[in-house]
């Protein structure tokens, strides 16, 4: 036998807010029939319509059903074509995170409230290139998002990437970060004593305890954060002289890669210098690699360094075959 799919929440108090106003006044069994839901459920929806829309509805026992008393519309009611044209572009957009629980949420509410603008030319007009798609395990998931509700601390197990070894993490969640179509857990770590970012996808048996923490006022991680390369941070902050040339030449124009970004051009040699600061030296480091030979470091020297021992040793590989 097929489960019954339950309507998201918005989807609902939509359907319900219509039959009230049709002026049919239908109670909550009728609404509870055709929405395939409890009666109580919708007895509680309509509580919510009157405590947080503060929805002028009332019961009228003459004809035995709901009605409002006062013209009233929710805020959906009100959406312009122009509205319609933007969410339908918000839909688009979140495609990058299609596969992920937020997606699924965030999806569902946006595909009910544009239905009726499926033809909308920005269907066709905008798009995001094919991506690997995020992997995140539900139940997990929910335990972080719940927690970053309530403030609770979280255990977890941890499938480290350097050290290669699974362990143990005891951590207060500060924030859920998306970088490059993956979701990762800014939280402090307290076997660490410090701040530590988690991938979503290495956690494993993660639980809620019942110990709640404070939330610092400096837990914001763009606050922490200096430079637009990710979600990868240091306390020591760096300032980088590169130069480039060929198409990274374009790359460094085209885009604010800090606030204190200083870019020098020199047509005669058909380069560009740039000099900025930023606290995320291994998301530097991996972004001029992947610039190929059209990008090089010039300082700080440990940087240059550390750039060549990269190069020199992808060099090797090739040496090796």
């Amino acid at each position: 036998m097929n489960k019954k799919q339950t309507k998201p929440a918005l989807e609902r108090l939509v359907l319900e807010h219509k039959m009230i106003k049709s002026g049919t006044y239908p109670n909550c069994s009728t609404m509870a029939k055709k929405l395939e839901v409890g009666v109580a459920t919708v007895q509680r929806d309509i509580t919510f319509l009157q405590d947080r829309f503060l929805a002028p509805v009332e019961y009228d026992y003459f004809h035995k059903g709901y009605h409002y008393y006062e013209e009233f519309n929710l805020g959906m009611d009100q959406l312009t074509s122009d509205d319609m044209q933007l969410l339908t572009s918000a839909k688009i957009l979140m495609s990058h995170f299609e596969g992920s629980p937020l997606y699924k949420e965030l999806g569902s509410i946006l595909d009910f409230v544009t239905a009726s603008n499926k033809d909308s030319v920005l269907m066709n007009r905008i798009a995001l290139p094919p991506t690997p798609k995020t992997i995140v395990d539900t139940e997990v998931w929910n335990v972080i998002f719940n927690s970053l509700k309530t403030n609770n601390v979280i255990e977890f197990d941890y499938n480290g990437l350097h050290r290669g070894i699974k362990t143990h993490r005891r951590v207060h969640p500060y924030q859920l970060l998306m970088d490059d179509g993956l979701y990762y857990l800014f939280a402090f770590s307290e076997e660490r004593n410090a701040v530590r970012m988690f991938n979503l996808c290495r956690i494993e048996n993660a639980v809620i305890t019942e110990d709640n923490f404070e939330l610092p006022e400096n837990f914001d991680f763009s606050a922490r954060s200096k430079g637009y390369f990710g979600a990868f941070i240091t306390s020591k902050t760096t300032r980088y002289k590169i130069k480039a040339k060929g198409i990274a030449r374009q790359a460094l124009k085209e885009r604010l890669w800090s606030e204190d970004q200083k870019l020098e051009e020199h047509p005669e040699e058909k380069t560009v210098y740039m000099t900025f600061s930023s606290t995320q030296e291994e998301k530097v480091l991996h972004w001029i690699l992947s610039q190929g030979a059209d990008i090089e470091p010039l300082e700080p020297a440990a940087f240059v360094e550390k750039w060549k021992k990269r190069v020199l040793a992808m060099y090797s590989l090739i040496q090796g075959n």
